[in-house]
């Protein structure tokens, strides 16, 4: 599951195009069924998180900071968990969309290299690891900054999950490379969720948007191997 689409024509593959439609149906089967909360889309996303906690919605699609950018709204006993979103068969419920977080960087001309690389270095030390996920409900990047630390139950699910996944792990980049494709996808989405327009709408705007990025000579194209 770790794939980079290309930003060409998906009529190139029609394969894929019938992987993305079956896709986008079943984010729009949401919305047909009506299992999206009323008034979801005039919410900001703390606005939504908030909903959830009070119990106005059953699931919310959300990522790791969830637990600790609501903590003063969460009622005592209120356990939380992740599970990844479930794919069309029993061989696609393990993938889950995850990824590293922030880059830390010591530009090699800097005016103190060596103090920024001893500054990161006590930066993701142990003792800070475990400090972060005891107090951020977060995972650093640090090799032993979970032992002995009594892990909540949001944050031991989140590490199950990625474990579990295996090489079913994946991420996608282009909302970091694109600034006009992701938009597009953005709000082709917030249609959609709608039902202002069809997962076949859905597609035929966000290919539209991907074959004018990659036919702009002046974005630079990148590219990204697993």
């Amino acid at each position: 599951m770790e794939t980079l689409i290309k930003l060409d024509n998906l009529e190139d593959d029609a394969w894929l195009a019938d992987e993305v439609l079956e896709a986008v149906t079943m984010i729009y089967q949401l919305a047909e069924n009506d299992y999206i909360l009323p008034g979801t889309e005039g919410l900001t996303h703390t606005e939504g998180q908030a909903e959830w906690l009070l119990g106005n919605a059953v699931f919310i699609p959300c990522g790791t900071w969830l637990e600790n950018e609501m903590r003063d709204l969460t009622s005592e006993g209120f356990d939380m968990v992740i599970k990844p979103v479930p794919g069309p068969d029993e061989d696609t419920y393990d993938g889950i969309l995850a990824w590293p977080g922030e880059p830390y960087i010591v530009p090699v001309q800097a005016a103190n290299v060596v103090g920024g690389m001893e500054f990161m270095r006590c930066l993701l030390s142990k003792e800070s690891a475990k400090f972060f996920a005891q107090n951020i409900s977060a995972i650093m990047p640090v090799y032993g900054g979970t032992e002995g630390v009594e892990l909540s139950s949001a944050l031991t699910s989140a590490i199950t999950a990625a474990e579990t996944a295996g090489e079913d792990l994946f991420n996608y980049f282009y909302k970091d490379w694109y600034t006009d494709l992701t938009n597009a996808t953005r709000d082709a989405m917030g249609e959609l969720l709608t039902k202002r327009i069809t997962p076949e709408q859905f597609c035929e705007t966000v290919q539209l948007a991907a074959d004018e990025t990659r036919d702009n000579p002046d974005i630079p194209k990148y590219t990204h191997e697993a």
